[in-house]
């Protein structure tokens, strides 16, 4: 238990570390010691004291298990200001809950502490019993005493005991379960008229006077950050591989030892049309994709592109190059769909395809027999894993001699010519540019950047698949870019503005005429050709190849059946007026299904809500003086 609400934790703070309003609080450690006379006091929550030792105690190994459990997470973010905050709140209401449990005759019991421990199979041996030596070595790994940890798991537990108590008016009900089922599970049906803004531009003005404006209001925007530009020697088998020399006989003799690396497997360039319906999909969510499928596979029978109906039907990212998969051989798709496409002669398309993500429909455009290459396709692969093996062998003996030379105060290019290597120079590049280019860690690029130019990194750094002796050339300081480098981009950028508000406007009007009884029939009918189907659309779905618009999914959950929605949608590249095709309830026999989940979760999310609001109260009749506030930066 105490695990999972470390890991709570970890998920509170990384979220609040961003910005995300979650409703989950963090109980983590409990009072802790606190003897020594001379440590300073943070805090003071109803009289009792929190020490800077137990502080910091707590929260040095809360933020050890947040890089353990996030191997990714910055040194910036771990010594975030915010992050001592969050946790300190979160230390002031486990006190405040655990005063509360005390006062309530709420305890967990020596006995029962016990118990709890041994049957932790972290603690136990092979025969399952608790074994003091893994109990012991499992601690000294996350840095605590056993004396520690039994007070955290104490407080934990107790705490875990006044929830429980606190939120037995909580269980849901079957009705509020159902409701929150039908409202999640229900979605909608659209058909829609997009307006790109490309058709727009011709008509867009920009004045230079307005490119002059944005840039003025805007200069933050137009920032280049510190960059550098650097003489390099890198020693990898890569860099170093042109500088080898391979004869033919060794490529040939090469190419003979391993002529059964050297097979072009069976491939075939294919298409395809996705219609979601993934593992969470119910039993008729799935049917109606299939339907759906099934539809589009005789619109293109009867003649429709396959490319264009996969631009404007397919929810898969490839929709965007008409479902376009290019080459691929076996192993690289799922089973069902790699079945399906290897059994297609080319230019055949395949019957409906159930696969973990949906349904599909796959064109195969061509399709490659398995074969031998021959010496002379793979000649230029061969000689370059000669020339990167011979290579290899080599890098130690060059790093050492150039690490010599630079130790006397030889530069790289002089380095390069007495070794016969060839030193390279970059262009300006950020932090983050030169981080790319060269495969460097956060600190190793620091390092770089913070040589003053001509002076060299005294080690080698490490990169991908190497080491680089680095040299800084020029400095380049943060500096605003003038209006004469950004303008055409400024202007640009404008034009498009001008463009998707014309085509708002444009679409504006449309929506005023089809809401004219007078003028809706006309309307309608210039529509026809561009009216697209959205398919069934949940209410976090986004519309097939042109993304995700919370306020027309929000507008089209509470519009009337048949009515067109009250504006006009703006996509990144257009706009598109929408209306509601029909309603697909949730439905019944899913519910029988699913009832107990729904149950669950709903009981949970009302314990979850009630005793936050429980733990706020307590903080709120509480008295609490925070004494050291510098200790939290």
């Amino acid at each position: 238990m105490l695990d999972k609400i470390r890991q709570n934790a970890q998920s509170w703070v990384v979220k609040a570390l961003f910005g995300v309003i979650i409703i989950v609080f963090i109980f983590f450690f409990g009072t802790g010691g606190f003897n020594d006379k001379a440590d300073p006091i943070m805090a003071y929550v109803d009289e009792r004291p929190i020490s800077a030792q137990e502080f910091s105690r707590s929260f040095n190994e809360f933020r050890d298990n947040l890089r353990r459990q996030n191997p990714n997470i910055s040194t910036e973010e771990l010594q975030d200001p915010r992050l001592r905050n969050i946790f300190l709140n979160d230390m002031i209401t486990s006190r405040l809950l655990e005063d509360k449990a005390r006062a309530l005759g709420v305890a967990f019991s020596g006995p029962e502490m016990i118990a709890a421990i041994a049957a932790n199979p972290a603690f136990q041996n092979q025969d399952r019993a608790f074994d003091p030596e893994a109990y012991s070595q499992a601690l000294a790994r996350i840095g605590l005493t056993a004396s520690q940890f039994e007070q955290d798991f104490r407080t934990d537990k107790t705490i875990r005991k006044l929830e429980a108590f606190a939120t037995l008016p909580a269980q849901a009900t079957p009705f509020a379960a159902r409701q929150v089922f039908s409202w999640v599970k229900e979605k909608v049906d659209l058909e829609y008229a997009a307006l790109p803004a490309d058709e727009f531009m011709a008509a867009a003005k920009v004045e230079e006077a307005e490119v002059k404006d944005f840039y003025e209001n805007n200069k933050e925007r137009f920032k280049r950050p510190a960059m550098i530009r650097v003489r390099y020697l890198a020693f990898t088998p890569r860099d170093l591989a042109p500088l080898q020399e391979v004869s033919g006989d060794e490529a040939r003799a090469y190419y003979q030892a391993n002529s059964g690396s050297f097979v072009r497997p069976e491939q075939v360039r294919a298409r395809h049309i996705l219609i979601k319906a993934g593992k969470d999909a119910t039993s008729a969510e799935i049917k109606r994709a299939g339907e759906d499928v099934r539809e589009l596979r005789q619109a293109i029978l009867s003649g429709r592109d396959f490319a264009e109906t996969a631009k404007a039907r397919s929810q898969d990212p490839s929709a965007k190059t008409g479902g376009d998969l290019g080459w691929f051989g076996r192993g690289v798709m799922v089973p069902e769909f790699e079945e399906a496409a290897f059994g297609l002669k080319k230019g055949e398309l395949s019957e409906p395809v159930r696969t973990p993500f949906g349904w599909h429909l796959i064109l195969v455009e061509d399709r490659r027999d398995q074969a031998q290459l021959d010496f002379e396709q793979v000649k230029d692969d061969i000689l370059k894993a000669i020339a990167e093996e011979k290579a290899s062998d080599k890098i130690s003996e060059l790093l050492d001699q150039a690490m010599d030379r630079l130790a006397s105060g030889m530069t790289l290019a002089k380095i390069a010519d007495d070794l016969g290597l060839v030193s390279k120079q970059s262009g300006l590049l950020t932090l983050q540019e030169a981080r790319q280019q060269f495969g460097l860690t956060e600190d190793a690029a620091a390092a770089l950047f913070s040589l003053p130019p001509g002076e060299s990194a005294k080690t080698p750094l490490a990169i991908d698949g190497g080491l680089l002796l680095a040299e800084k050339v020029e400095d380049s300081p943060e500096t605003i870019l003038p209006l004469d480098e950004v303008k055409q981009s400024i202007a640009a950028f404008l034009k498009r503005q001008e463009a998707m508000k014309l085509a708002k406007d444009k679409a504006q009007a449309l929506l005023k005429e089809l809401s004219d009884p007078a003028s809706a029939k006309a309307a309608a009918a210039g529509l026809a050709k561009l009216i697209r189907a959205s398919g069934p659309l949940g209410r976090r779905d986004p519309l097939p190849g042109l993304g995700l618009n919370p306020q027309l999914l929000a507008d089209a959950f509470s519009a009337r059946t048949g009515d067109w929605l009250p504006q006009a949608y703006a996509f990144p590249d257009k706009v598109i007026i929408a209306r509601l095709s029909k309603r697909l309830p949730a439905l019944d026999q899913d519910w029988e299904k699913e009832k107990d989940l729904w149950l669950k979760a709903a009981t949970a999310q009302n314990r979850q809500e009630l005793f936050m609001a429980f733990a706020t109260e307590l903080r709120d009749r509480a008295k609490i003086e925070l004494l050291r506030p510098d200790l939290l930066n």
